[in-house]
């Protein structure tokens, strides 16, 4: 009897412990680690706050802003959260967190997985400043034949005119959302940047199996136009931030502008030419996708020379298609694509190859201003080491000297670190961003005063 209410007094007395050991979440911070089977971690950062609803902002949610220094360039996750004495629920970047109290300062947990379980251990800390705040602008800007959107974010407290940099998109026709989180944290860092909806998105109802690479660079001209002449910005502190093939179509664009550009920013863009890409890219492809499948590497290496060949349309367009139904019958023509798939001779002016025929070095060869090239040493799209020589070998060709080449280890084409290979481990499940493709770009700018330290 004695023992019974014993333990009956000691399970009340840690109920009542936990109680107490449960901290004023509002307006608190954490910080610690997302770890997983293989003990390899991913640091993230919580504070713990109201937010406002959007529609109505007499109405506040308890909400947990989730902050990954891997993301480097992502915007904080903000999920609602939910607590009672013992427990406490948030969603994560890898799914539902389910945490518990160890004392005041300390909560531990875990997030089930389909193949794992992840465990989450955090430790409050000081909270750290608040990032700036930003203002945007909503802008339409008309290209001629179109007008397209775009979004200008600043600085909420810029008063003379600032820098701008202006995002362009790679291959694929993609709107404005794309590069918010990083027009926002510039704006953050105290320079203005606009992101657009690209000819060829939803949002501008043109066909993107028409857009010309000449097309994005006239339009990519009249938007730093445009911003040339908009109120608090700094019509000679324009400059561009381009992601892979918008490598090509920005030092095309820089040369349709009666502005000088401020800088040039190129994230696992091109030195080389859009025909030396695509006989490298789509044999890789076809390759990687197809099982690694030898032979239909040879046929797609063919097929993409033929796209370039002299030979009469007719007897091109029969020898490709010959090429497409062998691929059909292997179970790999899906992996071609529509803007690369030929039946007849009258689809070869809508390829990909066809609207989109350059050579960058005359261009980049012109260009005066500083320009940063990131490469991935992990990227098989666009390949670092031939296209860091290229770069090499047009800016010394022209004794220029205010460039800069960054060459990333174990990055790929989208900028995430892949795991070193053969080490036993399974397949990450953490995201990693290379911190060269944000951190990188920030040290430059403040490099060419651009941005202030």
């Amino acid at each position: 009897m004695n023992y019974r209410i014993t333990t009956l007094i000691f399970f009340i007395s840690g109920f009542v412990t936990q109680i107490h050991a449960q901290p004023a979440l509002i307006g608190s911070c954490w910080k610690g680690n997302f770890e997983d089977a293989w003990n390899r971690k991913q640091e993230v950062e919580i504070r713990f706050h109201l937010d406002q609803l959007p529609l109505n902002p007499q109405i506040t949610t308890p909400t947990a802003s989730i902050h990954i220094p891997d993301f480097v360039f992502a915007q904080d996750l903000k999920s609602k959260f939910e607590t009672d004495e013992r427990t406490l629920l948030f969603g994560t970047n890898y799914g539902m967190a389910n945490l518990h109290w160890i004392d005041p300062n300390h909560l531990t947990g875990f997030i089930p997985l389909k193949a794992d379980t992840l465990t989450l251990d955090l430790k409050q800390v000081e909270c750290p400043a608040l990032p700036k705040p930003t203002r945007n602008k909503e802008l339409q800007i008309d290209v001629g034949d179109l007008e397209l959107g775009g979004t200008l974010f600043l600085p909420a407290d810029s008063s003379q005119p600032i820098a701008c940099a202006v995002f362009v998109h790679g291959k694929k026709c993609r709107d404005r959302t794309r590069f918010i989180s990083r027009a926002i944290k510039l704006a953050e860092a105290g320079m203005a940047a606009f992101v657009f909806d690209k000819r060829g998105s939803p949002p501008t109802s043109s066909d993107p199996a028409k857009t010309t690479l000449e097309q994005h660079a006239s339009d990519l001209a009249r938007i730093i136009e445009y911003l040339s002449v908009e109120p608090g910005i700094d019509p000679y502190k324009i400059g561009l931030i381009a992601y892979s093939t918008g490598g090509w179509v920005s030092p095309l664009a820089i040369q349709k502008t009666r502005l000088p550009a401020a800088f040039f920013v190129t994230v696992v863009g091109p030195a080389i030419s859009t025909e030396d890409y695509n006989k490298h890219w789509f044999p890789e492809m076809i390759w990687r996708k197809s099982g690694q499948n030898i032979k239909a590497r040879n046929l797609a290496t063919d097929y993409i020379n033929l796209a370039y060949s002299n030979l009469p349309a007719p007897k091109r367009a029969r020898e490709m298609n010959s090429i497409l139904r062998i691929a059909q019958k292997k179970g790999w023509a899906n992996f071609i694509g529509y803007e690369y798939e030929v039946r007849t001779e009258h689809d070869l002016p809508r390829l990909w190859t066809a609207r989109h025929l350059y050579d960058p070095e005359i261009h980049l060869s012109r260009l005066k201003c500083p320009v940063l090239s990131i490469l991935g040493e992990a990227d098989w799209v666009m390949p670092a080491e031939t296209n860091y020589a290229e770069f090499v070998r047009i800016f010394r060709g022209t004794d220029k000297s205010n460039y800069k080449l960054l060459k990333v280890p174990n990055a790929n084409h989208s900028m995430k670190l892949l795991k070193p290979e053969n080490d036993g481990s399974p397949p990450e499940i953490f995201t990693r961003m290379a911190p060269e493709s944000w951190f990188g770009i920030l040290d430059f700018l403040k490099e060419i005063k651009i941005l202030e330290e």
